[in-house]
């Protein structure tokens, strides 16, 4: 009897709950993944499982490569031996979307590889208990990825269209002070903006950029940070720096 066969009898399938939340910069209080476990134990009730363990990741990402994730690492290593450090059993999973523990291929095979290397486990999210032995359950999990990369892939490309046409416009970012620009990001700094000012100038009449960057060494110029200047190639590609040195009404018009 596996354990989707016992749950249909009457007895409790334990399970891993995992929660994960890309950010938490606002209330930096982890409420986010507490309401999703919160909502995995109601899940879990619903499809004849009961939650045994808690994994989670706090304002972790999960769509990049190399973000550190030390939650859903452990949630692997339990699912492939099949307990907790405390000894409960494992007998699947439940979590509020597959977007949660994996939005990355190498990631959706890590996870099935550690729930699927015994028999009679099962997946469970919103949508029910899902097989994921079977091809139905695999091409599910495999549609969800989909679906999540592609999200990824537009909402990345609107973040870095809506920066682009704020610096066209000389809206001022978070961070340090942009070089050329005082602290309130908008005034142009009287010294620096000349100095891009000349920059653009000596490189459109053919002077190389490691000259350009040598010249300002010697004048010991440095960036906002304290850094010496070696190339100045972003200085002047920059749209908001474009702005500080032919101002910004004619800026956003090129």
């Amino acid at each position: 009897m596996n354990s989707l066969e016992a749950g249909r009898l009457g007895e409790l399938i334990p399970v891993a709950s995992y929660a994960r939340t890309s950010e938490d910069f606002r209330q930096r209080d982890g409420h986010g993944v507490r309401y999703q476990l919160r909502i995995n134990e109601r899940i879990a009730h619903e499809h004849g499982c009961i939650g045994v363990a808690a994994y989670s990741d706090n304002g972790r990402g999960a769509s990049k490569k190399g973000v550190a994730r030390p939650g859903f690492d452990r949630l692997v290593e339990d699912l492939a031996r099949g307990r907790t450090d405390s000894g409960l059993r494992i007998k699947g999973v439940v979590c509020v979307a597959d977007d949660r523990p994996y939005r990355r291929a190498d990631d959706l095979a890590r996870i099935f590889a550690a729930l699927t290397c015994r028999p009679g486990r099962g997946y469970v999210d919103s949508q029910g208990v899902r097989d994921p032995y079977s091809q139905d359950g695999l091409l599910q999990a495999v549609r969800s990825l989909d679906l999540a990369v592609t999200e990824t892939r537009i909402r990345s490309r609107r973040v870095s269209d809506w920066h682009w046409a704020r610096a066209v416009e000389g809206v001022p970012h978070s961070g340090p002070r942009p070089f050329g620009r005082q602290e309130d990001r908008i005034t142009l700094h009287p010294e620096e903006a000349k100095l891009i000012e000349q920059a653009i100038s000596d490189r459109i009449a053919g002077k190389a950029v490691r000259a350009i960057a040598a010249d300002w060494c010697d004048l010991g110029v440095t960036g906002t940070r304290g850094g010496r200047p070696t190339r100045r190639r972003s200085h002047r590609s920059s749209p908001r720096q474009g702005s500080a040195a032919i101002g910004p009404t004619e800026a956003s018009c090129c």
